[in-house]
């Protein structure tokens, strides 16, 4: 993506009245200003390695981020939790020259950051510091990428805080009706329901964490991101020593831990049995909570299958927009049945999710559910008035153009955009295709990808499978019960 600066349309309205609503996107006042994306220096390594640079001097400040190309959804080859605890202890189990407390120490001194985390689609290692203390910090960020410890007393610590985590989920309704939702939705044997246990916590040990660090940090397709108040030459010198020879001559072999992509072949082939034999069902999860928290929802394509822009502006309709959002505006500020709602499309590489999220009170649990229910029936039936449509497009539009007011944020576009699987061009076209969506667009999206005989919706909460049957007797749901240890279960199902 090469194009350094984009056309935004900024949609202005407040100085239309209600007795003069535009009918088509086209017909909202409009004017035109100017987003200079920053210019940056990019080069490509010969290991793989995309490098993106940019001078930025009115801070003394330098930072950046390395973006890995997977994530958690490639999967734990097995051993529940290992791809977010390997990325997590390359930064706290220390380097080849630091131990753990040694690198904290360190980092103290020089007010610097270095942080390792992992998301559903990629892995990042961070850093930041003064750029007068640029050299050793970032020698100590390429240890981290290139030589991690993995140290036994770190891991056992981490270890420890898991343990204390599975031991407090039951404590936690939303964390129990996630994974319930999980459970349901993909079941025991899934790469993507892979709960943490007691027991399986036992299995992470240095040996399988340095096996799957070996498995997936390379440099290949991955991105480092560097912004801050240093000489662009200085920068890619130091750039030409570790960073460059990363992988030369190395003896990792691509999916030697396990074969990712096998994986996730098959877990897709799964994926599309399970909902062609799915069917509307309530799992009912009884806990003395006060407050309920449920999920409904079923599992959708991957990100490739999926028109990202109608996408952007239905969820916004549908449920993400916050007050303005069709769920939020019926089933709370209408009914009154919920604490917190939203609802929306979430897919990524390799899996994908339409679901509705709420807090309520236990009282009111199948009456949310029943008004939820309704809502989606009638998007499926009747698609979204064009007020609604119109406010998500120029709420989507407003959006997008703040996204650029961050400057690190916007250089990080490239990878961002890449290892989410979203189209190259997504942010060159977005206003565009946005601006051309019309309400009649909305209905078929939503038939496509919304199936209502496969909806699966969990509730936790003080409520008993008894009082669900009777009070929906009349709908299609059939009423099923989960117990919940350290993972959910299922007790039985009622005819």
């Amino acid at each position: 993506m090469n194009k350094y600066f984009i056309i935004l349309a900024v949609l202005i309205s407040s100085s239309c009245t209600t007795n003069n609503v535009a009918r088509v996107p086209s017909e909202i006042p409009s004017r035109s200003v100017v987003v200079k994306r920053p210019e940056v220096t990019q080069r490509v390594l010969p290991n793989g390695l995309t490098v993106i640079f940019k001078e930025k001097s009115d801070l003394p400040l330098i930072s950046g981020t390395l973006y890995l190309p997977t994530g958690s959804s490639s999967g734990n080859c097995g051993v529940p939790g290992l791809s977010a605890i390997a990325i997590d202890q390359m930064r706290e189990g220390g380097t080849k020259s630091y131990s753990p407390d040694d690198l904290d120490v360190f980092l103290d001194q020089n007010a610097a950051v270095i942080e390792s985390q992992q998301s559903e689609d990629f892995s990042q290692v961070s850093f930041s510091s003064l750029s007068e203390d640029f050299e050793p910090v970032f020698s100590a960020f390429e240890e981290v990428v290139l030589s991690p410890r993995f140290d036994k007393s770190r891991l056992s610590l981490t270890k420890r805080l898991m343990l204390e985590d599975v031991i407090r989920r039951k404590d936690d309704p939303g964390k129990m009706a996630g994974m319930s939702f999980s459970y349901v939705t993909y079941g025991e044997g899934s790469k993507w329901y892979d709960p943490v246990t007691l027991n399986s916590i036992e299995k992470l040990n240095i040996s399988n964490l340095r096996k799957y660090y070996d498995t997936v940090v390379t440099p290949k397709g991955a991105y480092l991101v560097v912004m801050g108040d240093i000489d662009a030459e200085k920068f890619f010198a130091k750039i030409d020593g570790k960073l460059s020879a990363w992988g030369s001559g190395s003896s990792k072999v691509k999916n030697s831990l396990c074969n990712l992509e096998a994986q996730n072949a098959d877990a897709n082939i799964k994926l599309l049995e399970t909902l062609k034999s799915s069917k509307p069902t309530i799992y009912v999860l009884n806990r003395d909570f006060v407050q309920s928290s449920v999920v409904m929802g079923h599992a959708i394509p991957t990100i490739s299958e999926i028109d990202v822009y109608k996408m952007a502006v239905f969820n916004r309709t549908f449920g993400s927009g916050s007050f303005d959002s069709l769920l939020f505006k019926e089933i709370r500020d209408k009914r009154g049945l919920a604490y917190g709602i939203s609802g929306g499309m979430n897919p990524s590489h390799y899996r994908g999710f339409f679901t509705v999220n709420l807090a309520t009170r236990s009282s009111a649990v199948s009456d949310a559910v029943q008004a939820i229910s309704e809502v989606m029936s009638d998007v499926l039936t009747e698609g979204f008035d064009q007020a609604s449509v119109l406010g998500a497009i120029k709420s989507s539009v407003q959006a997008f153009v703040f996204k650029f007011e961050d400057p690190f944020f916007a250089i990080s576009r490239t990878p961002l955009i890449k290892l989410s699987g979203f189209p190259d061009d997504y942010d060159d076209e977005y206003l565009d295709q946005i601006q051309n969506l019309k309400e009649s667009d909305f209905k078929e999206f939503a038939n496509k990808f919304i199936h209502e005989n496969h909806i699966k919706v969990v509730i936790v909460g003080s409520v008993t499978p008894e009082q669900i049957k009777e009070s929906l007797k009349d709908s299609d749901f059939q009423i099923c019960e989960l117990e919940f240890d350290q993972v959910p279960s299922l007790k039985k199902c009622y005819k």
